[in-house]
């Protein structure tokens, strides 16, 4: 065939090990809608091989300490705001949060 192919970049491979543990951790939450532990320990065990590449994950104090301190910073207390903090951690957390996990964090501070 031919023509030029660029190489990926570490960001897309960081990236694509993301996609790859959030949509196992998705597919989690659909076996134990049916009690299919068999297919819940396959997937915990691949996102488990899949986070060896990965840097580390902050967890869930970790992420709450920076979201209250960008609320704090930044004067945001309304659930209309919750974008900004999602931006702000997209843009400077991406590859040590799950984005999933902050947005709840972030949602329930908010609610309180």
């Amino acid at each position: 065939s031919g023509g030029n192919i660029e190489p990926i970049n570490d960001k897309e491979i960081l990236n694509t090990l993301i996609y790859l543990v959030k949509q196992r951790r998705d597919s989690i939450e659909s076996f134990k809608a049916s009690a299919r532990n068999d297919l819940i320990e396959k997937e915990k065990k691949e996102i488990e091989i899949i986070n060896q590449f990965l840097p580390k994950q902050l967890n869930e104090d970790e992420i709450r300490k920076i979201v209250e301190i960008f609320f704090s910073n930044n004067n945001i207390s309304s659930i209309k705001e919750m974008g900004k903090i999602m931006n702000h951690l997209k843009t400077n957390y991406s590859e040590v949060i799950d984005m999933s996990v902050a947005g709840k964090i972030a949602k329930k501070l908010l609610e309180n």
